[in-house]
């Protein structure tokens, strides 16, 4: 269960990375980079880390 979750939180720091470098490289405002980024991570997380532990759940049934 730990391995699903710094699976997500890795992807999370990725995705977040990402788009705040492609947003400030596209001019956009830091702090609206950053807000975005994120939210984008978080939303992530949230979702492959729900999924993942749901499935992992399933599995010990």
């Amino acid at each position: 269960m730990i391995d699903i979750l710094a699976k997500a939180l890795l992807g999370s720091v990725v995705i977040g990375f990402l788009v705040y470098w492609l947003l400030t490289l596209w001019g956009f405002p830091s702090g609206l980079s950053e807000g975005f980024a994120s939210f984008l991570g978080t939303l992530n997380f949230l979702l492959y880390g729900s999924i993942r532990v749901k499935e992992w759940i399933n599995d010990k049934r």
